[in-house]
């Protein structure tokens, strides 16, 4: 699990620098990412599935939330089938299964969520 988060914490800071791991931290400038492993699965060893959840937000007083879609966007492209190899520690695959645009009360936030299923040989 250790090697998965850092190499996914590595591919999400090539699209962008705020990019926080289960909370972002207060004052936070937007727009953030901020991406947590939910649960996993084990399959036939060595194989386990894991979820990514990435939540993308966004607040814009004029509610111009063109940034949130573009860093959804840009995240989405560059995880979308992203395949690492690196002998003797992880290999991974990843495959969206979903882009979710999640309620929010307050007006000028929004949030979108990207899922994805990882699938890694340790």
């Amino acid at each position: 699990m250790i090697e998965l988060g850092k190499f996914v914490d590595t591919e999400l800071r090539k699209i962008h620098d705020r990019i926080f791991h289960e909370e972002a931290t207060q004052g936070a400038e937007f727009p953030y990412a901020v991406y947590n492993f939910p649960n996993s699965t084990q399959t036939a060893r060595p194989r386990e599935d894991f979820i990514l959840e990435i939540d993308v937000w966004h607040y814009s007083e004029d509610r111009n939330f063109l940034p949130l879609e573009t860093l959804t966007d840009n995240i989405d492209s560059h995880m979308q089938r992203l395949h690492h190899y690196e002998a003797g520690k992880l290999q991974a695959s990843i495959y969206r299964i979903n882009r979710l645009s999640l309620p929010e009360p307050e007006p000028n936030i929004r949030r979108r969520q990207l899922r994805y299923q990882v699938n890694t040989y340790l």
